[in-house]
Protein backbone atom coordinates (compact mmCIF):
# COMPACT_ATOMS: atom_id res chain seq x y z
CA UNK A 1 0.00 0.00 0.00
CA UNK A 2 1.27 3.52 -1.22
CA UNK A 3 1.91 6.20 1.61
CA UNK A 4 -1.14 8.08 0.11
CA UNK A 5 -2.91 5.45 0.48
CA UNK A 6 -2.11 5.03 3.89
CA UNK A 7 -2.94 8.57 4.87
CA UNK A 8 -6.52 8.44 3.37
CA UNK A 9 -7.13 4.98 5.76
CA UNK A 10 -6.38 7.37 8.48
CA UNK A 11 -7.99 10.33 7.32
CA UNK A 12 -11.42 9.05 6.41
CA UNK A 13 -12.47 8.77 10.16
CA UNK A 14 -11.39 12.60 11.26
CA UNK A 15 -13.01 13.78 7.86
CA UNK A 16 -16.48 11.92 8.66
CA UNK A 17 -15.90 14.01 12.18
CA UNK A 18 -15.45 17.08 10.15
CA UNK A 19 -18.31 16.76 8.16
CA UNK A 20 -20.53 16.06 11.21
CA UNK A 21 -18.49 19.50 13.28
CA UNK A 22 -21.40 21.85 13.61
CA UNK A 23 -19.23 24.64 11.34
CA UNK A 24 -19.38 22.23 8.65
CA UNK A 25 -22.61 21.78 8.78
CA UNK A 26 -23.46 25.41 8.96
CA UNK A 27 -21.52 25.81 5.53
CA UNK A 28 -23.38 22.79 4.15
CA UNK A 29 -26.94 24.37 5.54
CA UNK A 30 -25.78 27.68 4.17
CA UNK A 31 -27.12 29.08 7.17
CA UNK A 32 -22.90 29.81 9.21
CA UNK A 33 -22.76 33.13 10.28
CA UNK A 34 -20.27 34.71 8.00
CA UNK A 35 -18.18 36.22 10.71
CA UNK A 36 -17.20 32.49 11.43
CA UNK A 37 -16.57 31.93 8.17
CA UNK A 38 -14.36 34.38 7.70
CA UNK A 39 -12.19 33.38 11.07
CA UNK A 40 -11.93 29.86 10.22
CA UNK A 41 -10.75 31.17 6.74
CA UNK A 42 -7.82 32.82 8.33
CA UNK A 43 -6.81 30.43 10.61
CA UNK A 44 -6.46 27.75 7.88
CA UNK A 45 -4.14 29.97 6.11
CA UNK A 46 -2.26 30.77 9.16
CA UNK A 47 -1.54 26.92 9.51
CA UNK A 48 -0.29 26.28 5.91
CA UNK A 49 2.15 29.00 5.94
CA UNK A 50 3.77 27.48 9.21
CA UNK A 51 3.92 23.63 8.53
CA UNK A 52 6.10 23.23 5.61
CA UNK A 53 9.82 22.07 7.56
CA UNK A 54 11.08 20.00 5.06
CA UNK A 55 9.51 19.16 1.12
CA UNK A 56 8.38 15.56 1.96
CA UNK A 57 6.59 16.31 5.61
CA UNK A 58 5.29 19.75 3.94
CA UNK A 59 3.49 17.23 1.51
CA UNK A 60 2.89 15.43 4.47
CA UNK A 61 1.34 18.04 6.37
CA UNK A 62 -0.51 19.73 3.44
CA UNK A 63 -2.28 16.85 2.09
CA UNK A 64 -5.19 16.98 5.68
CA UNK A 65 -6.22 20.31 4.09
CA UNK A 66 -5.82 18.76 0.03
CA UNK A 67 -7.38 15.06 0.79
CA UNK A 68 -9.94 16.75 3.49
CA UNK A 69 -11.65 19.45 1.76
CA UNK A 70 -11.63 17.38 -1.79
CA UNK A 71 -13.48 14.68 0.52
CA UNK A 72 -15.83 17.52 2.44
CA UNK A 73 -16.11 19.20 -0.89
CA UNK A 74 -17.51 15.53 -2.83
CA UNK A 75 -19.62 14.78 -0.01
CA UNK A 76 -20.98 18.36 0.16
CA UNK A 77 -21.94 18.54 -3.25
CA UNK A 78 -24.37 16.05 -3.11
CA UNK A 79 -26.72 18.56 -1.11
CA UNK A 80 -25.54 21.97 -1.56
CA UNK A 81 -26.83 25.05 -0.23
CA UNK A 82 -28.37 27.47 -1.91
CA UNK A 83 -26.81 30.21 0.33
CA UNK A 84 -24.16 31.32 -2.70
CA UNK A 85 -21.04 32.04 -0.80
CA UNK A 86 -21.23 28.70 0.95
CA UNK A 87 -22.03 26.71 -2.17
CA UNK A 88 -19.25 28.49 -4.03
CA UNK A 89 -16.86 27.49 -1.16
CA UNK A 90 -18.33 23.77 -1.24
CA UNK A 91 -18.03 23.74 -5.56
CA UNK A 92 -14.49 24.85 -5.11
CA UNK A 93 -13.77 21.83 -3.39
CA UNK A 94 -15.65 19.27 -5.28
CA UNK A 95 -14.57 20.39 -8.17
CA UNK A 96 -12.58 17.81 -10.74
CA UNK A 97 -9.80 19.96 -10.79
CA UNK A 98 -9.08 20.01 -7.40
CA UNK A 99 -10.04 16.61 -6.54
CA UNK A 100 -6.83 16.40 -9.77
CA UNK A 101 -4.81 18.53 -7.90
CA UNK A 102 -5.24 16.12 -4.92
CA UNK A 103 -3.99 13.34 -6.77
CA UNK A 104 -1.10 14.95 -7.67
CA UNK A 105 -0.43 15.74 -4.27
CA UNK A 106 -0.90 12.16 -3.65
CA UNK A 107 1.45 10.84 -6.14
CA UNK A 108 4.19 13.78 -5.25
CA UNK A 109 4.22 12.33 -1.41
CA UNK A 110 4.60 8.81 -2.91
CA UNK A 111 7.79 9.88 -5.12
CA UNK A 112 9.36 11.94 -2.48
CA UNK A 113 8.77 8.90 -0.46
CA UNK A 114 8.67 10.51 3.05
CA UNK A 115 9.87 8.43 6.41
CA UNK A 116 6.14 6.76 6.69
CA UNK A 117 6.14 7.02 10.78
CA UNK A 118 6.89 10.80 9.87
CA UNK A 119 4.38 11.02 7.01
CA UNK A 120 1.76 9.79 8.79
CA UNK A 121 2.27 12.09 12.00
CA UNK A 122 2.14 14.77 10.20
CA UNK A 123 -0.56 13.79 8.29
CA UNK A 124 -2.56 12.99 11.38
CA UNK A 125 -1.61 15.63 13.38
CA UNK A 126 -2.67 17.75 10.12
CA UNK A 127 -6.43 16.13 9.91
CA UNK A 128 -6.59 16.99 14.29
CA UNK A 129 -6.14 20.84 13.21
CA UNK A 130 -8.47 20.49 10.73
CA UNK A 131 -11.13 19.44 12.79
CA UNK A 132 -9.74 21.69 15.32
CA UNK A 133 -10.15 24.57 13.00
CA UNK A 134 -14.05 24.09 12.71
CA UNK A 135 -14.10 25.39 16.40
CA UNK A 136 -11.65 28.66 16.19
CA UNK A 137 -14.60 30.53 15.22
Amino acid sequence: MSISAELHAIGRPLADAQLAHPTVVGIAKGNLPEPVFRSWLEQDYLFLLDSAASYAGGLAALYPCMWGYSTLGRVLAGNPPAEPRYRAWIDTYAHPGFAELTGRIAVMIDEAAPDPDRARALFTEGMAHELAFWDVP
